[in-house]
């Protein structure tokens, strides 16, 4: 066995952080399987529950005095930055509509929309430099007021029908400045008038962005680039009541993977089959999909190099994830307990024979 020539390498997780700008809503919805109001809901929320899986997450937001107020300390056991989250003396932003049929799209039937005049989105100076930005399903001026205000790599931004129909121009404008898209099937055939949304995909990259993600329910994800293709599946559930929420954990989740990235690179699908995996429900928790990626790093980087392999029997990773469970932990937690268990042994690798 080789000795290493110096202290043994091993990865961290960046301090850089995602931040997401996103409503936080309370909706009233009807689907085939069932109805309720009040709902909790909103793009903000689902997004950065599953950003915050991967990576240091921050939410920029509004709620008025009738949102829950467990629900926000919740969000920060996650671990997610609230501070840009501020409470406004009013309601706040609702949503009322229903799925029908294959509940591939949202009927919209009212939304008050009153918080998101009376916010004004300014996010603390400390957020403005994040890895990543995703500017979540909300109406575009306000989308456009936090793109002014940051300054990032990766920016990307969400959308759906309402605000196609009410405010396409300002809904342009946030296209034309962001590197990555994310957008419904059909919501994108509604936006580009096209009838195939292959050739949606490309009238989108044709008004600026570096790559459009086309999510299609049940039928997974496509990714478009201007030279590159990839198709993800969809991760199959066996009852399906409710799609409210999907898309954007989604977004939250692939594009919390890239920013753990030393570039955007879709052609593994490791972010947008992530994102599947969130989406579908699998992974309400950090557990194996996380310890996976930390699991090959260990192998490649600090094992492998030393022509030793490294196995993590089954028994392992579930105690690894109760463990993260337990602990209400994210992505720098997760990193910090596989840690603790291998890095004694790192260090003894020299000497072993």
């Amino acid at each position: 066995m080789r000795g290493f020539k110096s202290k043994p390498y091993y990865i961290f997780v960046s301090d850089d952080r995602v931040l997401i700008a996103g409503v936080l809503a309370l909706d009233d919805l009807k689907t085939p399987e069932r109805e309720g109001k009040n709902l909790v809901g909103g793009a903000g929320i689902y997004s950065s529950l599953s950003s915050c899986i991967f990576t240091n997450t921050s939410l920029v937001g509004a709620v008025g005095t009738d949102f829950p107020f467990e629900v926000r300390e919740r969000m920060k056991e996650r671990g997610i930055d609230m501070e840009n989250v501020k409470i406004i003396d009013t309601s706040s932003f609702h949503w009322s509509g229903e799925y029908i049929g294959n509940m591939e799209e949202a009927i919209t039937h009212h939304t008050e929309t009153e918080i998101l005049e009376k916010f004004d989105w300014k996010i603390k100076n400390e957020n403005r430099n994040p890895k990543a930005l995703l500017l979540c399903n909300s109406e575009p001026k306000t989308q456009l007021r936090v793109l002014q205000q940051v300054n990032t790599e990766i920016t990307a931004a969400d959308t759906m029908n309402l605000w196609i129909k009410t405010t396409k121009k300002e809904l342009d404008k946030v296209v034309s400045q962001v590197r990555i898209m994310y957008i419904n099937e059909m919501e994108s055939l509604e936006y580009t008038k096209e009838k195939e949304y292959k050739l949606a995909a490309k009238r989108i990259l044709e008004m600026g962005p570096e790559y459009v993600v086309i999510k299609r329910g049940a039928n997974g994800s496509d990714i478009f680039s201007n030279d590159e293709y990839g198709h993800i599946p969809a991760v199959k559930i066996e009852q399906f009541v409710d799609p409210t929420g999907a898309g954007d954990s989604f977004a939250g989740a692939s594009i919390s993977w890239l920013a753990e990235q030393k570039q955007i690179n879709f052609s593994s699908g490791s972010c947008l089959g992530g994102g599947s995996e969130i989406n579908s429900g699998h992974y309400h928790e950090p557990d194996r999909m996380f310890i996976n990626s930390w699991k090959e790093s260990y192998q490649t980087v600090n094992f492998e190099f030393e022509n030793i392999e490294l196995v993590f029997k089954e028994d392992a990773i579930e105690e690894i994830a109760k463990k993260a469970i337990r602990k209400k932990t994210g992505a720098r937690g997760l990193r910090s307990i596989i840690e603790a268990l291998l890095l004694k042994t790192m260090f003894k690798l020299p000497t072993m024979e």
